[in-house]
């Protein structure tokens, strides 16, 4: 994705999880690694990597929200991963609401925002239409990356 937005030429190393990755970053086996907070903040924070910019959509989210956005520099990059709950398509309106319900109010609880914040997410909770949604947009979104990249299923 960086590639295709940036216009630069990279390899793409593929690795075992992102441990391996990270170690391969610290080892100088590869020169860049896109990689979550949690993962890799207590390299970070003892200085053996260095942050150099976030795919968050803005600065300010989470422990290291100082760092600039690539979309400052590179137009329309925006690249955030989310977490959902997903039951089978079966299961009856009034579970998938309540089931709903009790999520939403985990996520208010002030002491969890705090724990996901401090591992560089940021929070959003919503309804399952909301969820279905951003499924789509990104469904649409990804589609595009991958033609452009040449990506095609196997």
């Amino acid at each position: 994705m960086l590639r295709i937005h940036a216009g630069a030429e990279m390899i793409m190393v593929q690795y075992k999880g992102n441990a391996p990755a990270l170690n391969a970053l610290m080892g100088g086996e590869v020169n860049l690694l896109f990689d979550v907070v949690d993962i890799a903040q207590g390299q970070m924070k003892s200085g053996r990597v260095r942050a150099i910019a976030s795919t968050n959509p803005r600065r300010g989210i989470g422990p290291f929200g100082e760092l600039p956005v690539l979309a400052e520099t590179i137009p329309d990059f925006e690249l955030v991963t989310w977490h959902g709950v997903m039951v089978p398509a079966a299961t009856p309106g009034e579970v998938v609401v309540r089931l709903n319900r009790e999520i939403q109010a985990v996520l208010g609880e002030p002491d969890i925002r705090q724990r996901f914040a401090d591992g560089g997410l940021e929070i959003t909770g919503g309804t399952p239409e909301a969820f279905a949604a951003i499924l789509k947009r990104d469904h649409a979104k990804y589609g595009r990356i991958l033609t452009q990249a040449g990506i095609k299923p196997e």
